[in-house]
């Protein structure tokens, strides 16, 4: 028997105990007392059987014979070459109402809609995955802006929604919306056409929110948004509402703040940040929080304005890194052209193909394989790294386009998580239940 790899000690300030992490399992444990001794010196026997079985069941200690890098490489190929799940990222329309100051799209923003011919090459597309046994359909309306093609999600939706009944597989549909569309009425539509959550992003009080985004042809958009969520909160399913911070407006977020309180009586909307980048140099650099800046600044977000929330940054396992990497992800663009990350939409040498009647036509391997190979259990610095289970490489995009690896150690703050999360579980929870998560 021997201690796994993945282990993080985490010390409880002020207190005799320390948590134990475990990033494989994703384990959570807080030791004391003789628990403490018997586990740093490897004496084992000294848990006690109930003690030593937990130990083993969240992943702590592991057999000899064990080969934890071997595990989370099969964790990777079954989760990368699996198809009983399709997820699809439907780019509506390559056109926007809004052109916000940093957005990755906006040098290839155009007034570009489906045809008739490669709608319906996506529903045969979904029906023939259907037909061999897919379990579980994920969609994602993004654009440009989605709701300006509202007819074609319309028609989509209704063919999905008709191919899950008659395959019976399992549906599930996300928008990614600037929100300035989505009225009460709008919203009615899509509850019909089951769209089950949204990501809207609002970024900072009104004044710097409309600095940043503002209508194609000028003009503020943040009141009409939060209006828009003031008269459709009582119908509207979940919301993750992003603000994308940068030097210039990451200490003006508190009026959005006390705004959303008085919205947001039935906790219906979660408030995250996001980085602002400078994706295709199309944003100045200068203007960018560094990496260790922004963690700083999301630690301090969540730790002073929404302390529960904190309990959402408790790592997840990964098999593969994201959609990017999984066989069965892909991004639909409205004219046709299939990729594999929505960052690379609009620019053709990142498309990996296009969809025909047949299916999707690839002619840009190299890119594709690049993406779909990449393997970070054979990765000399990632191997070695105890944050592999939760990171698996990092960010595809970033490792192919920017020459870098954006992996979870960038999260400069992840002790101060834990500890926060322990501190939430341990006022909730008995140290008993606390060794048994």
């Amino acid at each position: 028997m021997k201690k796994s790899k993945y282990n993080f000690k985490v010390d409880l300030e002020g207190r005799s105990e320390y948590i134990l992490y475990n990033s494989k399992t994703n384990a959570l444990a807080v030791l004391e007392g003789d628990e403490i001794s018997a586990y740093e010196e490897e004496k084992f026997e000294g848990l006690g059987t109930k003690m030593k079985n937990n130990f083993l069941q969240g992943g702590f200690l592991v057999e000899d014979d064990i080969d934890e890098l071997e595990e989370i490489r099969f964790r990777l190929n079954r989760s990368r070459y699996s198809t009983s799940s399709l997820s699809l990222t439907i780019a509506l329309t390559a056109d926007c109402n809004f052109r916000c100051a940093y957005c990755y799209e906006k040098e290839n923003l155009k007034d570009s809609y489906m045809t008739k011919k490669h709608r319906e090459n996506i529903v045969r597309f979904v029906e023939d995955a259907a037909k061999n046994g897919l379990g579980s359909l994920n969609i994602t309306w993004y654009g440009g802006e989605p709701l300006l093609a509202f007819s074609d999600l319309k028609y989509l939706a209704e063919n999905f929604l008709r191919l899950k009944e008659q395959y019976k597989f399992n549906y599930f549909s996300f928008m990614v919306s600037n929100g300035f569309l989505l009225n009460r009425k709008i919203v009615e539509e899509l509850n019909r056409l089951q769209v089950s959550g949204y990501q809207i992003t609002i970024d900072g009080d009104e004044k710097s929110h409309n600095k940043k985004r503002f209508l194609k042809g000028g003009g503020a958009t943040y009141r009409t948004i939060l209006d828009n969520l003031k008269n459709s909160i009582d119908i509207l399913p979940n919301i993750s509402l992003r603000i994308n911070v940068d030097k210039q407006n990451i200490d003006k977020i508190n009026g959005l703040i006390s705004e959303l309180e008085s919205i947001n009586k039935d906790d219906k909307i979660s408030t995250y940040l996001g980085k602002v980048e400078n994706y295709k140099s199309l944003y100045a650099d200068s203007l960018c929080l560094s990496d260790v800046e922004f963690s700083k600044k999301e630690f301090e977000f969540f730790k002073g304005t929404y302390p529960s929330a904190i309990l959402e940054k408790y790592p997840n396992l990964r098999g593969n890194f994201c959609g990017a990497d999984g066989l069965s992800s892909y991004v639909m663009a409205s004219d046709g052209k299939v990729f594999k990350c929505w960052s690379d939409i609009g620019y053709e040498k990142t498309a990996i193909g296009h969809l025909t009647e047949d299916g999707i036509s690839l002619n840009n391997r190299s890119y594709y394989l690049d993406l779909m190979n990449f393997d970070p259990t054979s990765d000399k610095e990632c191997s070695a790294c105890v944050y592999l289970p939760i990171c698996m490489g990092g960010c595809p995009y970033d490792r192919i386009n920017k020459k870098q690896k954006t992996c979870l150690k960038n999260n400069y703050y992840f002790d101060g998580y834990i500890k926060e999360i322990t501190s939430i579980l341990l006022g909730n929870s008995s140290n008993e239940e606390m060794k048994n998560l």
